[in-house]
């Protein structure tokens, strides 16, 4: 997993072959990152909101998050979805 400047990533977490995490995101416990997923970061503009996934969401391969998007808790994501 790769995890950008500035982003939060907690415990618990399970991220297999080079998911992309950007920078300010918020990764909540006991998420599943699946292949090749991109959660979108933001550095800029300074009024820009980060990507925001809370507790037990599973994100499914090559899916992509952008900025400003919020996921709810134990939501799953299915392959290839873009948010």
């Amino acid at each position: 997993m790769y995890i950008n400047a500035g982003a939060y990533v907690s415990d618990g977490r399970d991220g297999r072959f080079t998911p992309l995490v950007g920078s300010c995101a918020q990764i909540g416990r006991n998420c599943h990152i699946s292949a090749a997923s991109q959660i979108g970061g933001v550095l800029e503009p300074v009024g820009a909101l980060p990507v925001i996934i809370e507790d037990d969401v599973l994100v499914g391969g090559n899916c992509g998050v952008l900025q400003g998007t919020v996921v709810s808790k134990k939501r799953p994501f299915s392959a290839q979805a873009r948010f």
